[in-house]
């Protein structure tokens, strides 16, 4: 055998998926990786849309080494039984090393943004009403990446704004709410709950519920921006 099939011998392991109970699995209790609610409904809906495609690595005695978001995700979908591989032959420094190389090596790729924009748009030209957040990108950040700012718009002079002359009296003051035609446009915090309420007083009551859960399931800077644009796609379907 050359010295070539010797190394991939070495490397390649026989692996076996088995179903097993998440009762009979035991978390590492070190695990230094950290899993928010919010990303534990996000891999919770990824599993509803895709299967349980993604299977719990584990040792002999059916401890965990990868997969610990994925447990917590299928506690929540009240999955009973999860697919299992089992790395028997690791030794106790190779498994705790691989807990950590498993999610710092996946955090050290990157994007590339362009393709990445284009595999967005041609998702959303195979199936219109495909939810693109089951990515995991936010829908502030599909907004971005599938319709990025005109970089010629700061020579047409979009970004330019004049000197504000404190002596006038204001016109716009937080919480008034401007008419636009069809359009509204809110002077308020976009990380405050009250905004949105404001806002939405004039869609009515069904999409006004709609987007009190989306805003309430998060208080960080992110999801509020997340849910201005929902906001406005909601507003347009719904004039």
């Amino acid at each position: 055998m050359s010295n070539d099939g010797v190394v991939e011998r070495n490397y390649l392991r026989d692996l076996h998926v088995r179903l097993m109970p998440i009762a009979s699995l035991t978390p590492h209790a070190s695990n230094p990786r950290t899993h928010s609610p919010k990303q534990v409904r996000q891999i919770a809906e990824s599993i509803k849309k895709f299967g349980f495609v993604n299977p719990i690595l584990t040792d002999s005695n059916g401890g965990v080494i990868a997969g610990h978001g994925r447990i917590e995700a299928a506690k929540l979908l009240a999955i009973k039984m999860v697919p299992t591989i089992p790395l028997a032959e690791l030794t106790e420094a190779q498994k705790r090393a691989y807990i950590l190389a498993d999610n710092k090596l996946a955090e050290n790729a990157g994007w590339d943004h362009e393709l990445l924009a284009l595999e967005l748009n041609y998702i959303a030209e195979l199936d219109v009403d495909f939810d693109m957040t089951i990515t995991g990108f936010e829908t502030a950040e599909l907004d971005l990446l599938i319709n990025p700012p005109d970089s010629t718009s700061g020579e047409q002079g979009a970004d330019e704004f004049c000197d504000v002359d404190r002596a006038q009296p204001t016109v716009s003051r937080p919480g008034d709410l401007w008419l636009l035609g069809e359009h509204r446009l809110l002077c308020g915090d976009a990380t405050e709950n009250t905004s949105f309420e404001l806002l939405l007083e004039v869609v009515g009551r069904k999409w006004f519920l709609r987007i009190r859960r989306i805003t309430y399931a998060s208080t960080d800077t992110s999801a509020a921006l997340a849910t201005c644009s929902i906001v406005t796609l909601l507003w347009r379907r719904g004039r």
